[in-house]
Order: structure tokens, then sequence, then C-alpha cells
């Protein structure tokens, strides 16, 4: 543990499990991670609960405090968020608050308000790629909340860099984090064909549509196929698409599946794929890379942080170089037997054993700040 007892830390976030998104299945294996190590860890959020809609929950030790309004759509919304995120915190007194952000997180920038109206030590972690509205209304009304002595951090360079620019002041990469002894090598099993595998919502920003055109376009006359993992608006209307191109016999969609699902899927796969642009991090794209799978992704994503061409996958510059990114991954044996060869022999940088260390300086370096500027 740092400092040499357990620190009192609580995580701000607009989104909590029981949802399933990016963001917040990071945010809750980190706060977990730090409970495990002993210290002493709460999630204050604006998503409901599934036994506890509103009020005190409790997570494996985690200690959570929901603050939640009947919104339409279940929205993690407040409309006194600032004063009862206030409340909370002068409640637990916490050493440090980490603040998780997105591109629309109106309960993280509220709650961001009431930590520097309490002088409390803070570090903001920004988890998406802003568009150029969100970093036009953060250069106009976010710099103040940002601005030393908050720490500011990004898990990606391609995220950091959009972000710096909007709000003009140092952001740090500091990545997600797995764990590696659930994401790791094991052995292949017999399987016919290429098989590829993707894990992501089925949403317009993952653009599933330009991923199935780019496999269908890669795979026209061979034994490909693509397993789909994940749910989302779009799924009804991507499984109609692919029966349309009379493809739904290699390209399957097969839903959400538990974490060892995917592992053992992983397993009957040779290849992991991901379409998206906006990509801040690519948190499925590095299991897989963890597990010894080459990964096919844009290279002006955050998943080019971990993943170089011909070392690790293939970045591809734009979906016509994605197809045929796909097409050299399937139709060279030798080219994917190296990069599976030194996925499966090289560990990932992004372990928590080596992301924690990282928000421990951040953490100690937020309440040196605070003291400093007292």
């Amino acid at each position: 543990m740092p400092y040499g007892h357990p620190v009192r830390i609580v995580h701000v976030s607009d989104c909590y499990a029981p949802r399933t998104g990016g963001m917040e299945t990071q945010v809750r294996a980190l706060a977990t991670q730090q409970r495990a190590r002993g210290d002493e860890v709460s999630v204050v959020t604006a998503t409901r609960g599934e036994g506890v809609p509103r009020g005190h929950d409790d997570d494996a030790g985690v200690s959570i405090e929901r603050i939640t309004m009947n919104i339409p759509g279940g929205l993690p919304i407040h409309l006194r968020a600032r004063a009862r995120i206030s409340e909370e915190l002068q409640r637990v007194d916490p050493d440090v608050v980490h603040v998780h952000v997105g591109e629309v997180s109106p309960f993280a920038w509220g709650a961001l308000r009431a930590i520097r109206s309490l002088g409390l030590p803070r570090v903001v972690s920004v988890h998406s790629v802003w568009s150029p509205g969100m970093r036009g209304l953060a250069a106009w009304g976010g710099r103040a909340w940002v601005a030393p002595p908050t720490i500011v951090t990004a898990v990606s360079s391609m995220a950091a860099r959009l972000v710096e620019r909007s709000v003009r002041t140092k952001v740090e990469v500091i990545p997600n984090g797995i764990d590696t002894g659930v994401w790791r090598p094991l052995p292949q099993e017999p399987h016919e064909g290429i098989r590829f595998v993707a894990v992501q919502r089925l949403a317009p920003r993952k653009r599933t549509g330009a991923l199935i055109r780019a496999f269908a376009a890669a795979s026209a006359n061979s034994a490909m196929h693509l397993d789909i993992v994940g749910e989302g608006p779009d799924r009804s209307r991507m499984e109609k698409r692919v029966r349309s191109w009379g493809r739904e016999g290699s390209i399957a969609f097969l839903g959400r599946l538990a974490p060892e699902e995917i592992r053992s899927l992983f397993t009957r796969s040779d290849a992991f794929v991901q379409a998206s642009r906006r990509e801040s991090f690519g948190i499925a794209a590095l299991e897989a890379r963890a597990c010894g799978l080459p990964v096919i992704a844009l290279r002006d994503s955050g998943t080019a942080d971990f993943i170089r061409s011909g070392i690790e996958g293939v970045l591809a510059r734009d979906d016509a170089c994605l197809t045929r990114s796909i097409m050299a991954i399937a139709g060279d044996g030798d080219m994917r037997s190296m990069i599976a060869s030194h996925n499966a022999e090289t560990p990932v940088a992004q372990s928590w054993s080596r992301v924690l260390p990282s928000l421990d300086d951040a953490y100690q370096r937020a309440r040196d700040a605070i003291r400093l500027s007292g």
C-alpha cells in the first residue's frame, strides 16, 4: 500500500455497475483492485443498482453511494448532484477523490465543482475521445475545473492530446489496467478455417457496420468466420444487414458473454478485429492481445498505444486498409504465428501491478499540490 497506511479513495463516476460499458467496468475493476490491497474505497455514482436503486450499496467490500433520480431511460443524472456529492465527501473525508469522465458526464463535472469548493486532492481521468463539441464546451467552461492543483490524466495518448488542446493544461497518460491472471495465453483449441473475433458494444460509435463491411469484403471467397460479442442498439439492424448479404453463416452475433466465456472464445480464434475510430483505449483489444491474439485495429485510435503494426498486430489507416489487413492476417499463416508467439511470450505493460503504482503517484502529487497551494 502507498504512504504506509490504507488510503481513503473516493471514485466519482456517472456510470457504474450494473452498467457494463467500458468506463464503468474499468472503474469497478480499479476500485476492486484497490480494495483488495487494503485501501478504503468508496464509489459515488448516479447509476441505479439492481437491488438498491438509491442510497448505500456494497460491492465486494467497495462502499457505493448511489445518488439517483427517477429519470426516463435510467439516465445517470441528478439535478442536485453538486450538493449531494458535497455532503457525501464531507462525510467520508477522503485522502483523494478520483473523478472519471467520458464524453458527456454531467454528474462528474458537478462533482468537480464540489471537490474544488471543499479543497480536496483530486485526480481527473478522461476515458473517452472528446468530440469537437465536447472540446469546445470544455474550452469554454471546463478549464477552471481542471486547472492546477487538479491532476488530469487520460487513458491513451490520443485522448490526452485532445484534452490538452481543449483545457490548456498538462494531461498525463495512465492507461486502463487488466488482470493478467485472467487474461493470459492459453493453449489454442483446434478449429476449422480462420476465425476472427470482435468484442464491443453494438452502438454507432463502435462502427459495427464498418466492421462487417470490411470483413465481408475480405472473406468473399474464403473459409473465414467472424464472431461478434456484445449487445447494443445496433444489433438488430446489423443482423438484418448480414442476413440480406447472405453472410449469416460466416458472421455471427453472440450477444453478451461473461469474461470466462470470452476467454474461452479467444482460444478458438485466430485474431481480434476492431473498426472503431473514436476508441479511447480498447480494453477488449488489450485483453485479446494479452491472451496471445494478433489485433487488427485502426491506426488513429487509442489502441495504437499498445499495438504496433507487424509486432502485436496490424494497424490500418482507413476502412479499405482494414479490409486488406484482415485479408493479410487470414492469408499469411507465418505472420499470424509470429505475431501470436510474440504476444503470448511478451507480457502487456498495462497489468494492474504496473497501473496501480502510476495512480498512487498521481494521488500523492494531488495531495502535495493541495498542501502547497494552501
